[in-house]
């Protein structure tokens, strides 16, 4: 028996191509530092949060995060797509 995938279906859970709202920015004072991010726990995106929680929580899902960007004495640990804009924003890319 095979089964039989209807493409509409199959639209209406492709995430990878929406884009990535920004959040809104906070002023630091520091160097900013990269680093992947290998925590033993899965944790959110702290950009994805923030839209999420200025949206109301009508937004995207949250994204793993796999990146962490310290400035000062803060981090924020961000996942591929807002890690890739805040570096854009940097002038880091």
């Amino acid at each position: 028996m095979t089964r039989r995938i209807d493409p509409d279906q199959l639209a209406m859970f492709d995430v990878a191509d929406s884009p990535v709202p920004k959040a809104p920015p906070k002023p630091g004072t520091g160097k900013v530092t990269w680093a992947k991010y290998h925590g033993t726990l899965a944790m959110k995106c702290d950009d994805c949060m923030a839209v999420l929680a200025a949206n109301h929580g009508n937004a995207p899902a949250s994204r793993q995060a796999h990146y962490k960007r310290s400035q000062g004495g803060t981090y924020l640990l961000l996942c591929y797509a807002h890690a890739h804009q805040r570096r854009e924003d940097e002038g880091l890319v």
